[in-house]
């Protein structure tokens, strides 16, 4: 067998591979005397045909089946002889026959980066201290007082925070578009669930009366054929309602599922989610640092079939998380781009904590293995029988080791890093994007 590497970019590889024309014919030959032992062909009785009457009949079929198991075996010979790690199977081109019967083909494909792997030694991050006050949990318990808010009609005018319902007809310039009216339906005021001027143009209508709004689609309205195209609503106002949320008391903790200790007992369960929800996002914190720490210090070259692999992932979890069906062998109809920073630096911090793990040759605990397993399995409407699933399944059980051997690098790059505690307000720290406003809502 001849083999020739040539090397197209930093990860892509050329394999070219030489099968010689004797080792293909003895195969041929030899499969060929299985297939006349049995053979059934016209004027001869089965398995008695001549071997060239064998060879005319199934010599070509023969031949393909022989050349595509050939071919598979001298890859895998060839990929190991030139200590090759592919990321992803090949593209394997039609291959030729040279005048001696020997067979050329070539495989395209993509290798895993080689790196040493450097640390993050005296690296600065930043550990969220963060204390849960009285006033945060009163927040949470307010937030689910207005979940579970009922609505009463009100004899006024609708005022921000009241609750609408209208029938509504658009035009743009005089034309109807596609979901352009609706009956009977509710809008909060002040929600920010339609487009910007629709809901202040309500506040102060009666039920019985009748608003002409003149407004303007926004330019990244998600509806391309819409955006930045002034419109005007025909708006019917036909009910408004105030908001009544119910009272803190124990009739309320039992609808929340406290069935002993009342308000006490609800504030007490609301602290400890909301510590467990902090102990999370600070862990989860203290890793997206580390892995950014670990990435500036580490050029790795991302090879292209992870991170199409890690974009179909993201693509199809957006979908469940639309509560679409996904099909797992499809190609989900949505845009690539959105999706490639992050895939690549997934696949790049990826590749970076496995060198790590092998370099330092970290293990997974067992009791770790235990306490991942019940942890993924608490949410769970009957954990026990999902530790007992989780715990049957091979597959699963390399997937939650895989998580915990992640932890146990993250655990040794926080130790290398210059960690130093940052005090924040919890609402500061879970809700950034908010201002940390939770007490405003």
């Amino acid at each position: 067998m001849q083999v020739s590497v040539e090397q197209k970019g930093p990860l892509g590889r050329r394999l070219t591979v030489t099968i010689p024309g004797d080792q293909i014919e003895e195969e041929v030959s030899r499969r060929l005397e299985g297939v006349g032992k049995n053979a059934k062909i016209k004027g001869f009785r089965p398995g008695k045909a001549p071997a060239k009457v064998v060879r005319q009949q199934y010599g070509a079929a023969v031949r393909d089946d022989v050349l595509a198991d050939l071919v598979r075996s001298h890859y895998a010979e060839a990929i190991q002889g030139q200590n090759l790690s592919p990321v992803a199977a090949p593209e394997v081109e039609a291959g030729t026959t040279g005048d001696d019967g020997s067979y050329t083909f070539t495989a395209e494909l993509e290798v895993y980066p080689e790196f040493d792997v450097k640390d993050i030694k005296g690296a600065k991050l930043n550990r969220p201290q963060v204390e849960i006050t009285d006033a945060d949990v009163d927040t949470v318990l307010d937030r689910l007082r207005k979940q579970h808010q009922h609505w009463h009609e009100a004899e006024r005018a609708a005022a921000d925070g009241d609750q609408i319902t209208i029938d509504f007809e658009g035009s743009i310039e005089g034309e109807p578009f596609e979901g352009n009216s609706a009956t009977d339906m509710p809008l909060v005021l002040g929600s920010g669930s339609v487009i910007p001027g629709f809901e202040d143009g309500l506040i102060g209508a009666k039920a019985g009366d009748t608003r002409t709004l003149d407004l303007t689609f926004p330019e990244d309205y998600s509806k391309q054929e819409l955006a930045g195209k002034p419109v005007r609503f025909e708006v019917a106002v036909k009910r408004v309602e105030e908001s009544h949320l119910p009272e803190l008391d124990d009739d309320f903790a039992a609808n929340m599922g406290i069935e002993e200790g009342g308000v006490d007992k609800l504030r007490e369960k609301v602290r400890e989610n909301m510590q467990n929800e902090l102990d999370t996002r600070i862990r989860e914190d203290l890793e997206r640092q580390a892995g950014d720490a670990l990435l500036e210090v580490n050029e790795i070259a991302v090879p292209e079939a992870l991170v199409q692999e890690e974009i179909l992932r993201q693509q199809r979890a957006v979908m469940r998380q639309f509560g679409l069906q996904v099909d797992p062998d499809s190609h989900p109809d949505l845009p690539r781009e959105p999706f490639v920073e992050k895939a690549e630096r997934r696949v790049r911090l990826g590749l970076a904590l496995s060198k790590l793990i092998e370099r330092e040759q970290f293990t997974p605990e067992p009791e770790r293995i235990e306490r991942k397993i019940e942890s993924l399995a608490a949410d769970t409407a009957n954990p026990a029988a999902q530790v007992r699933a989780m715990r049957a399944d091979n597959n699963v059980m390399r997937q939650i080791e895989s998580l915990v051997l992640e932890e146990v690098a993250y655990d040794w790059l926080i130790d290398q890093a210059d960690v130093k505690d940052e005090p924040k307000g919890f609402f500061e720290f879970i809700e950034p994007e908010k201002g940390g406003a939770g007490e405003n809502e």
